[in-house]
């Protein structure tokens, strides 16, 4: 049976929004001391909204959909630095 949650639009926005916001760590390069605490601060009201909106089935599908882009951006951010930094120190 499919959760009434994926039919709403509001989550689904709300859900890309927490995305957006799992994968802003990931992309800046020098990411201040005051910005980090600030994107989990809104990251987390977010999420606290989809649970008062929708339930504490709809806050772990969005959590687990935010964490796992926010991580797979993250390895893959680092990944192709390294691999950036590895050729420019390779061919000097």
């Amino acid at each position: 049976m499919i959760p009434n949650y994926l039919f709403e639009t509001l989550w689904w926005v709300m859900t890309a929004a927490a995305c957006i916001l799992a994968i802003i760590p990931a992309l800046v390069r020098k990411i201040s001391i005051l910005l980090l605490p600030l994107i989990v601060g809104v990251w987390a009201g977010l999420l606290y909204l989809v649970s008062r909106s929708f339930g504490s089935d709809a806050l772990w599908a969005s959590l687990g959909a935010s964490l796992l882009i926010g991580i797979m951006t993250l390895v893959l951010s680092l990944l192709f630095s390294g691999i950036t930094s590895m050729l420019n120190n390779r061919y000097r």
